[in-house]
């Protein structure tokens, strides 16, 4: 009986086996949006901290790698990978059809989801009827914009594209914009935590779409890259297996970790 190759390398490593790298580790360029707490962001030391930087961590030490950040806006990373700027996308993504089409995505690590925020004030709701002619902020070319544009943006929600998620929160508070849609989990830690977002609450249910949200979170490799796709599969396989991914998820309440998702 054959072993998937994921699973093959996972066991060697998971036994300190060298035999599942090359003579030395690989050397990673990682692209990270760093303004996307609770997965990535700086402390105030200007050190990287968050899920998403935790798990890499994890993974380089796993693969006794040499990895170095490449700090990129979030609607940059699919191009900067694509353009060999960096190696891997450390800001895991929505595992979708459509950026299937131009990247490779490693095995689904987690799942997070999507919800409204507004002002406890406004007494909006999370439907296409309350939203008529309200402005909602959205990272541009997340998988909470696509939703709205196919969801709300037709029924005349007026969607406001912006390159990091801190400046949606600072235009929801300053009144420019209504609402915003997101991660639960970056809406939670990173805005309705702090002192900002006292006045601030979620609004409605988490949303659905098998389609965009279904397939869980992974990080993005060239489809090219397939050695190094490998070496991050078998490590991530190796981290749930010794529980290193549950203790890191078990910080962040909004997380459900996807233990057997396979990548798409």
């Amino acid at each position: 009986m054959k072993l998937h190759k994921s699973l093959v390398l996972a066991l060697m490593l998971a036994c300190g086996s060298s035999a599942a790298l090359a003579a030395k580790g690989p050397a990673i360029r990682i692209g990270i949006d760093t303004a996307y707490p609770p997965f990535a962001s700086k402390n105030a030391a200007g050190k990287l901290q968050g899920l998403d930087i935790d798990i890499l961590n994890a993974v380089c030490k796993k693969l006794d790698a040499q990895c170095s950040w490449v700090e990129t806006p979030f609607d940059k990373l699919i191009s900067g990978l694509m353009t060999a700027r960096f190696d891997l996308i450390g800001s895991s993504l929505n595992i979708t059809e459509e950026r299937s089409k131009s990247i490779a995505f490693t095995d689904a690590i987690y799942n997070v989801p999507v919800q409204l925020v507004a002002s406890k004030a406004s007494q909006l709701q999370a439907t296409p009827a309350a939203l008529k002619g309200k402005r909602v902020g959205v990272l541009k070319d997340s998988t909470s914009d696509a939703w709205a544009r196919a969801h709300w943006e037709p029924y005349g929600v007026t969607l406001v594209e912006y390159p990091t998620q801190d400046k949606v929160y600072l235009d929801l508070i300053s009144g420019k914009i209504d609402a915003s849609l997101q991660d639960a989990q970056a809406a939670y830690t990173g805005f309705l935590k702090t002192a900002f977002g006292s006045g601030y609450s979620f609004v409605g249910a988490p949303l659905q779409d098998a389609a965009l949200f279904g397939g869980g979170m992974g990080l993005g490799v060239r489809k090219s890259d397939t050695t190094l796709h490998q070496q991050i599969n078998a490590a991530l396989l190796a981290l749930k297996a010794d529980g290193t991914l549950d203790r890191i998820a078990h910080q962040y309440t909004q997380i459900t970790l996807l233990k057997n998702a396979p990548a798409k």
